[in-house]
């Protein structure tokens, strides 16, 4: 379980910084981090975390992540 007062890790960093680029995030989006599973496995770590929302499939940041 993630707890959302831990620092992110260096990892989960550049997905936030990619996914706020890019706009959305989905298994055929046309980039991921070490695999599409391993990207939702991140991306669901940010979900925990308050920072992204799941709509579906798709992943988007949520408006008032930093």
């Amino acid at each position: 379980m993630t707890a959302p007062n831990l620092p992110l890790g260096e990892t989960q960093k550049i997905v936030l910084s990619v996914l706020r680029d890019r706009g959305s995030w989905h298994r055929n989006a046309g980039w991921h981090w070490n695999g599409p599973a391993r990207t939702e496995k991140l991306l669901e770590t940010l979900v925990k975390r308050g920072l992204v929302v799941r709509e579906g499939t798709t992943y988007k940041l949520k408006d008032s992540a930093p």
